[in-house]
This record gives structure tokens, C-alpha cells and sequence, in this order.
């Protein structure tokens, strides 16, 4: 009896066909995205799955001095940390406050992926060498 109910309810109603979407790119439209490319940063990839886009850092005074390995602070190299896909550099401490907050007002309303990141920085810690400031 089931069975002879659905098929009355196919007949009844009928069947109809769904349009097909087709989606083109064609030339012009890459043609006219090409002035806005030019002015937004273009992505880099870290690694297999992080993309960040390529955001100039401020330049840092390479080979902070210091004399021991308290004087050194790993930091994050730009938005994201290691456990979000970034990489760390290491700096002296006196300057590593004033460098984060730069960050955190350039990187406001950044979002980093939630995944660790393959970059051989992230698997050193600071430390004083030769007077001088440097990951290992």
C-alpha cells in the first residue's frame, strides 16, 4: 500500500528539472580585478596550509647586544604567532614591548589560521651568543 501511495504522489505532482548553474571567467573580469590586485598584498605561503598575506614588518635592528640569555625575547615575526602559523625572531628586551605593541595595532582585526606552524624558528628558543642576540 506504501509503495502505491509514493508512486501516485510522483504521478500526481510530476517530476521537473532543476537549470544548470554555469559560472565563466573570462578575461575581462581578471582583466579588471588587475588595478586592485596591485594595491593588496599578496598572500605567501609558509607552509602546506598557512597563508598570511606579505604585510611589510618595520625593520628591527638585527643582533641585539646582550650578556646573557635573559636579555633576549623570541617575538613573533609578524601577526601570527607559531601556534598560529607564524614564526618567531628574536630581539633584545628592552625593545621587545615597544615592537609588540606595534604589532598589535598594525595587526588589529587580523586572523591567523588555528594551526602550528612548520617554521625551524618556531623549534628555538633566545638566547645570547657571542654578545649577541640570536634563535637557537
Amino acid at each position: 500500500m506504501k509503495a502505491i501511495c509514493i508512486c501516485m504522489f510522483t504521478v500526481l505532482l510530476g517530476c521537473h528539472e532543476e537549470p544548470t548553474i554555469v559560472i565563466k571567467f573570462e578575461p575581462n573580469d581578471l582583466a579588471q580585478r588587475a588595478h586592485v590586485d596591485a594595491a593588496t598584498p599578496k598572500p605567501v605561503a609558509r607552509d602546506a596550509g598557512a597563508v598570511e598575506a606579505a604585510v611589510p614588518a618595520k625593520p628591527v635592528a638585527k643582533g641585539a647586544t646582550c650578556k646573557t640569555a635573559a636579555d633576549c625575547v623570541a617575538i613573533k615575526v609578524d601577526c601570527c604567532d607559531c601556534n598560529n602559523g607564524g614564526a618567531q625572531r628574536v630581539v633584545g628586551k628592552a625593545e621587545a614591548a615597544k615592537l609588540d605593541k606595534d604589532l598589535k595595532a598594525r595587526c588589529k582585526g587580523t586572523m591567523c589560521p588555528s594551526m602550528i606552524s612548520n617554521d625551524p624558528s618556531c623549534g628555538k628558543k633566545a638566547d645570547c651568543v657571542a654578545g649577541t642576540c640570536a634563535l637557537r
